[in-house]
């Protein structure tokens, strides 16, 4: 396999009990979610969702209300979209999608922006003549208008039009427009102007400016003509920036910056454009205060100052685990998350918002509590983060069990980690959910017999080897029934975090398996190498065997994995090398 591939982190235990498998009651997720976009108006726009399980329910809403096809003319829903068929203001909006099992839980998408691209037209102003020393460095201001998306600078130099940096000319993301050593053949009319890159719409100034270039004699003292007054600026993690600083003289002296009152360096990251400081792209340790220097005869010339906030879209640190509680007892969920601006946290209830006000529901920024449980509190808490830069969600099952079990103490079950996805803009499943190879759902239980708890992983984040992950975990509660056997689900992703897999349960046979630690009462694992593949099936009590063995183009049938169920599995744990790994034991 390449060696790129590694075992997604977040490996799913499943176990068993009486020889039943019982995983997590709900597996919702979203294998796609609707997206943010820009059109132009009369455009067909479209919005995707799906949702996993396949018996999953999609519905929409729209500006927070259910979505009503009545009311919003020209859409059309099908299985996995909601089409626009031409896009008006009406359309405009938050767009969600829910999913629903047929239990009655539901989640939320994160939610979508729709919006139509447009742009507006300069201020009308006055003409104007601008007379400046040759040799000197030219500022013509030339904020860009009001656009959605953010309009782009295309100006008017001398009657052609000019959309990137040439030659003395340097086009600037702000619109503004630098000259860089002025001589008489830059004189000339000059307009700010600006397009749209959606609509393709572009606008000029009515009126621009003349510009005139004489040699005034004596050279001009040195000083800085931009920036001349403090100035914020916001930039996103990861994107370039690019601060000016024009200085006035002929020739004009090489300027200098300092970030909070140190002097900058020049380097691969950040780099000077004539007086100008360019940044490839921003870390947050780039925030801070800017200034640039020019030296002059009559001293250092210092400019106003940029004061530089890095955004960074929110993420979530911790989400809320799945609890089961008894009826009358409180449930907590936290929602830790991180980003600038600090986010915004709403809380849902099977996709629905909780109100502030509700007396059950005490809600305090990253904290939920849900006081004096009842059964129809079971279902699905999600939080929804927003932070103007981006969005992410995450969520946990509340399951409601309405008599404390014989022999138990009656207080809240210890809670595993929550195994359900932590989504953002980014497009990272921080800790991901099932996507389609889920086990069968479990079987009816009968009466009230507790479900056991998760196993909970201790293993270290990482692999040593290529395709070779160790695991280890400790058991859960098994609420009063000895747990039989454990399975584990994996997927593969690359270096970067990017999944190139879908999700399976072991064993499968893209490798030669065989059972080592044969003996009652010991875990017994299968572990990867060339070849064909072996599995484990049940044999006489007490004992294990390997029936037979597969080519590689064979496919496993279902029928060992579900023989290998009914295995059993030890009471302590031990360390298993591979990433494909059944485990099985003696009952």
């Amino acid at each position: 396999m390449d060696s790129g591939l590694r075992v997604l982190l977040s490996t799913v235990l499943c176990l068993s009990q009486s020889l039943l498998i019982s995983c997590s009651p709900h597996s919702l997720s979203f294998l796609s979610e609707p997206v943010s976009l820009v059109q132009s108006r009369g455009s067909v726009a479209r919005l995707h969702c799906s949702a996993s399980p396949p018996s999953a329910v999609v519905s929409w809403h729209f500006r927070g209300l259910p979505l009503d096809k009545a009311t919003l003319p020209g859409l059309q829903i099908t299985k996995d979209s909601l089409i626009i068929s031409t896009l008006s203001s009406e359309h405009v909006g938050i767009y969600q999608c829910v999913a629903r099992s047929d239990r009655g839980s539901a989640i939320a998408s994160r939610p979508a922006h729709v919006a139509i691209a447009e742009i507006s037209e300069y201020e009308d102003g006055r003409r104007r003549s601008l007379l400046v020393q040759e040799g000197s460095t030219v500022l013509l201001e030339c904020p860009l208008p009001h656009s959605i998306p953010p309009a782009l600078p295309k100006l008017k130099v001398r009657g052609e039009r000019l959309e990137e940096s040439k030659d003395e000319y340097l086009v600037l993301p702000s619109g503004n427009l630098q000259i860089v050593s002025v001589s008489a053949q830059h004189q000339g009319m000059y307009k700010c102007g600006a397009f749209n890159p959606v609509t393709g719409e572009t606008v000029f100034q009515s009126h621009g400016t003349k510009l005139l270039v004489k040699n005034l004699g004596s050279s001009p003292p040195v000083r800085i003509i931009y920036p001349t007054m403090p100035l914020t600026v916001s930039v996103q993690r990861s994107q370039p920036l690019l601060l000016e600083c024009v200085v006035s003289g002929s020739p004009a002296p090489a300027a200098k910056w300092s970030r909070n009152g140190k002097e900058v360096t020049p380097g691969p990251f950040h780099h000077l454009q004539h007086n100008n400081l360019a940044f490839v792209a921003v870390t947050t340790s780039d925030a801070g205060t800017y200034s640039c220097t020019a030296e002059a005869t009559q001293g250092p010339v210092i400019s106003a100052s940029y004061t530089v906030n890095v955004l960074e879209p929110v993420s979530v640190v911790e989400g809320p685990n799945d609890l089961v509680v008894t009826a009358g007892s409180s449930a907590h969920f936290t929602c830790a998350a991180k980003g600038n601006p600090s986010p915004n946290v709403t809380w849902l209830f099977n996709a629905e918002p909780i109100p502030s006000s509700s007396r059950r529901f005490q809600i305090s920024g990253s904290s939920l509590v849900v006081t004096q449980v009842a059964p129809e509190d079971e279902g699905v808490f999600q939080c929804l983060l927003d932070n103007g830069v981006g969005t992410a969600t995450s969520y946990g099952m509340l399951t409601v069990q309405s008599d404390p079990q014989p022999g138990s103490t009656g207080t809240t079950p210890e809670v595993s980690p929550s195994l359900h996805p932590m989504q953002s803009d980014e497009g990272h499943e921080l800790l991901p959910e099932d996507e389609g190879d889920a086990l069968d759902p479990p079987p009816d239980r009968g009466g009230d017999r507790p479900v056991p708890e998760a196993p909970i992983i201790i293993s270290p984040p990482q692999t040593h080897k290529p395709d070779l992950y160790d695991l280890e975990w400790r058991a859960g509660r098994d609420g009063g029934s000895p747990i039989n056997a454990y399975f584990v689900k994996y997927r593969k992703v690359d270096d970067m975090g990017t999944v190139v897999g879908n999700w399976h349960t072991g064993p499968r046979p893209w490798q030669r398996e065989y059972l080592t630690s044969v003996g009652p009462g010991v875990l017994q694992s299968l572990r990867g190498a060339d070849g064909g593949s072996e599995f484990c099936r049940r044999g006489p009590a007490g004992h294990a065997h390997l029936p037979h063995r597969q080519g590689k183009d064979h496919h496993l049938q279902q029928e060992p994995v579900q023989a290998a169920r009914h295995l059993g599995a030890p009471q302590s744990p031990r360390r298993q090398n591979h990433q494909h790994t059944l485990w099985c034991g003696h009952t």
